[in-house]
């Protein structure tokens, strides 16, 4: 089965209100050896790989240029309606 890979676009100074009504659900990404990332990531798109997920995979992170091997760690979800407002992206060490 093929890695489902996932956009993000680093996230510049837009409150994570706006970013909801825009489509799109606010991030971190954080690991061993690397700076933590804020990030935004289309909505439509994250929900469709996550059907597609099973528990503690890894999917690929594209930022910008870069590449990153992630799980998802946590996903919090606002409580009336059910909808997604952050993801957090770890990234292990895989040695």
């Amino acid at each position: 089965m093929k890695m489902p890979t996932l956009s993000a676009e680093m996230r510049k100074g837009k409150k994570p209100k706006s970013l909801l009504k825009e489509g799109k659900i606010p991030a971190v990404l954080y690991g061993k050896g690397i700076e933590n990332l804020n990030l935004e990531v289309k909505e439509k798109e994250f929900e469709k790989i996550l059907k597609q997920m099973k528990e503690n995979s890894l999917i690929c992170l594209k930022v910008d240029a870069k590449e990153f091997l992630v799980q998802i760690k946590e996903i919090q979800t606002d409580p009336i309606n059910g909808k997604i407002i952050h993801i957090d992206f770890y990234k292990p060490e895989l040695k």
